[in-house]
């Protein structure tokens, strides 16, 4: 446990150094560009897609649910909507996948 700590502790640090050693420089253009705020920032919505206790579809219909979350995410992503969507792997906690919007 420690040895993982020790490299996100290193990487962190190393970040932190780099984003400070670096200047950056407000572009009011591309903020604008990208519907930020007049602070240069843009907000986002994070949604966890998390396993219901429903366990009784049966895989035709577990088919045609997937092909409707698909077509969505899809969809979604034409409308600019969409900036990440994918699943996690096996978790304790039923997590199953992301969306940021």
């Amino acid at each position: 446990m420690k040895k993982p700590f020790l490299i996100f502790a290193f990487f962190m640090l190393n970040a932190v150094g780099f984003s400070q050693a670096t200047e950056a420089k407000y572009d009011e253009s591309l903020a604008k560009s990208l519907h930020a705020d007049e602070f240069g920032m843009k907000k986002y919505v994070f949604c966890l897609l998390k396993s219901g206790s429903n366990t009784t579809v049966s895989k035709e219909e577990s088919k045609k649910l997937f092909e409707g979350h698909m077509a969505n995410i899809n969809k979604l992503a034409k409308e600019g909507k969409l900036v990440v969507a994918g699943p996690f792997m096996k978790n304790d906690r039923n997590y199953r996948g992301i969306y940021i919007f």
